[in-house]
């Protein structure tokens, strides 16, 4: 038996148990003399082999590294590798001890003897690499790394099966943008040892380093099929599908395949709530919100105080509509921590969607108040820009355009201001301050000439001003220049929409649909340009072949349902269709507005009257649901509060001339009612 094998056979039996209580080990009788012989040849220091010796004091070595006493272990490992000079494992085991107390010095040392004993040995090889390594970490060695990656490309050359080297070393070549030499290593450890988790994500990383983001995906999703509660695979994974997705698969693919990971992760390991969380988030992108909010359901079961998981919540059932359910999570959210920025921001939009204008704006302003460092610069401006939408239904546009002013001066050069400056024009235009808004817009213009979006919007200020022969040239400029836009043929549409020339709004609409005939907006936009005109049949028929085409296109589909009702026709398809439209957006004040109108039709005004109510919440200035509002009160015999409504209709938004005149006249007959 060779040297070496002597040594390893040693290190084997010393790790064998034994006896702690310090008794002595019965010998039996017969055994006895040849026993009292062996220790009378140990008193004898001629009989003492050094090698044998050696072996001796290297299990000491060991009893004593085993009990913890590191020094008397280093001590005898010191005196092993002193009586055998050849000997290699006592200085190796040395150089470990070493490094595990960051005695460098010692450690490197040790090993370096280790290999100048035996320049075969891998083990020794191995060690001095482990040195370097430490080293290199540490940075007191500029050497450190190539002197790392020769001694354990050494250590690795000896010992082909030396995974734990080689997988050190592939990290090392990683580290120094030695990534071909890195990525054969990983490839040679998984072909020895495919379930190497750890370097199949190093592999990924490299892989994602190269540009190639499909192996990359591919080497992850191996990574996290062995493990799957690895949160930096989990991390790299999410990346990669937010940004620019994953070649050769679509995103629901790529999405699915790693959802389908997380189910069997979870079933299998069902304590781990971040790999849950990982789960019910890839859910609720998946689209498939109810099994997302199961997921965060039974995180919240074992941890009731989880943050992520009830904002998660409050998100999927904002998503599903359930907004009562989401304001819940999100109140839990805020007893936990009621300084939690995006729960009152995600509370806030709650508020804002359900149409409650005045809650939301309190919220916004709750965030506005904190101190500056109290949230990001970015969370600080999105705040601000939600509150000024929740002012503006209000009717507060002056405080709304504060806001929208004080986050356009802290977004800088960022992308976002552009969008900030649109929107103080919007808030000129809609507070009736037309001329505010065109000094806006032109040094919008004059930032970006010739910019299609912002010379429709300055036509739009244009005609808001009554410069509509302007507003005109302008329009008719940009759809010839941009014949194939739809957005600038539609703008010219809107715009002689808006001053009532129907006709001319319809011809440019069919000629826009003669070489696009599927196209489902200009189809509903000509519905409507027949309605308005009266030609109620052909409106009838563009509205279902919408439909028939995109059976959940919900603008189609409360058109069409209000569109029978104001006729009082077909009241129960009417009531079909709008419900159809509400299931698409529950919160849409129109459509609550048509839902309102057809059970006022049916003669259900219990049933109308908190339809209609909420829509005017949501519309508040809208003079239809006023107008609706006051046609309902009267049928209930509340004149006082009829009128109320309809002079309400006339201050706002009521722009068809005998629109007024028959709200007068019905002001004038309720005044005759109550006399």
């Amino acid at each position: 038996m060779s040297r070496m094998a002597l040594w390893a056979l040693l290190a084997l039996l010393v790790a064998l148990p034994v006896r702690t209580d310090g008794a002595q080990e019965p010998v039996p009788a017969e055994e006895a003399p040849e026993q009292a012989e062996a220790e009378d040849a140990a008193d004898d220091p001629v009989a003492v082999d050094p090698v044998a010796e050696a072996y001796r004091v290297f299990g000491e070595g060991r009893i004593a590294q085993m009990t913890g006493e590191r020094d008397e272990a280093i001590a005898a490992y010191r005196r092993a590798a002193e009586l055998d000079p050849q000997a290699v494992d006592p200085l190796i085991e040395i150089a470990n001890l070493s490094l595990s107390t960051r005695d460098l010095e010692a450690a490197e040392a040790a090993a370096a003897e280790a290999v100048e004993r035996d320049p075969d040995a891998a083990a020794a090889h191995r060690a001095l690499g482990a040195v370097y390594f430490r080293r290199l970490r540490s940075g007191d060695d500029p050497e450190a790394a190539e002197r790392a990656v020769a001694s354990l490309s050494e250590a690795v050359r000896l010992d082909p099966e030396d995974l734990r080297s080689r997988s050190q070393l592939a990290r090392l070549l990683a580290a120094l943008q030695r990534g071909e030499e890195a990525a054969t290593h990983l490839r040679e450890i998984l072909s020895r040892a495919p379930d190497a988790y750890s370097d199949l994500l190093l592999l990924a990383q490299l892989r994602l380093s190269a540009g190639d983001r499909e192996q990359a995906f591919d080497y992850l999703l191996q990574s996290l099929r062995i493990e799957p509660r690895q949160p930096e695979a989990r991390e790299m994974v999410d990346d990669l599908l937010r940004d620019r997705g994953i070649p050769g698969r679509s995103p629901d693919e790529a999405l699915a395949e790693v959802v389908a990971l997380y189910e069997k992760g979870s079933a299998d390991h069902p304590d781990d709530q971040a790999l849950r969380l990982s789960l019910a988030d890839g859910l609720a992108r998946l689209g498939r919100l109810e099994a997302a909010a199961e997921a965060f359901e039974r995180i919240l079961a074992a941890e009731p105080r989880s943050e992520i998981a009830l904002m998660g919540l409050a998100m999927v059932r904002r998503q599903q509509r359930q907004l009562e359910d989401a304001e819940a999570a999100l109140l839990r959210l805020l007893e936990e921590n009621s300084r939690s920025v995006p729960a009152r921001m995600a509370l806030g939009g709650v508020f804002a969607t359900r149409c409650e204008y005045a809650r939301a704006a309190e919220e916004f302003q709750a965030l506005v108040a904190l101190p500056r460092n109290s949230y990001g610069s970015r969370h600080r401006r999105e705040t601000l820009a939600r509150l000024a939408q929740a002012l503006e239904h209000l009717g507060q546009y002056e405080e709304a355009y504060d806001a929208l002013d004080e986050a356009f001066r802290l977004s800088g050069d960022s992308v976002e201001a552009f969008r900030y400056r649109v929107a103080l024009v919007q808030n000129r235009v809609a507070a009736g301050l037309p001329d505010e808004a065109a000094v806006l817009v032109e040094a919008l213009i004059a930032d970006r000439p010739g910019e299609p979006g912002l010379l429709a919007l300055q036509a739009r200020v244009l005609n808001a001003g009554g410069r509509s022969d302007a507003a005109l040239g302008i329009l008719r400029a940009l759809v010839a220049e941009y014949p194939e836009t739809g957005g600038a043929v539609h703008a010219l549409v809107r715009h002689h929409a808006e001053r009532g020339d129907l006709p001319a709004a319809e011809r440019i609409t069919r000629g826009w649909l003669e070489e696009r005939a599927d196209d489902p907006d200009f189809r509903f936009q000509l519905g409507a340009l027949l309605e308005r005109q009266g030609k109620l049949e052909e409106a009838e028929a563009e509205f279902r072949r919408v439909i028939a085409a995109e059976p959940d296109h919900d603008l189609a589909l409360n058109y069409l349902g209000y569109m029978l009702a104001d006729r009082n026709d077909r009241l129960e398809e009417s009531e079909e269709l709008i419900q159809r439209a509400l299931a698409e957006d529950p919160y849409n004040g129109s459509y609550l507005d048509s839902l309102g109108w057809v059970q006022f039709r049916q003669g259900d005004l219990n049933l109308a009257e908190p339809n209609l109510l909420r829509a005017q919440q949501c519309m508040p200035e809208n003079s239809v649901v006023l107008d609706h509002l006051g046609d309902l009160y009267r049928a209930k015999g509340n004149s006082e509060e009829a009128v109320r409504f309809w002079r309400k209709a006339l201050q706002h938004d009521g722009d068809q001339e005998l629109e007024r005149e028959a709200i007068a006249r019905k002001i004038e007959e309720a005044g005759n009612d109550r006399d």
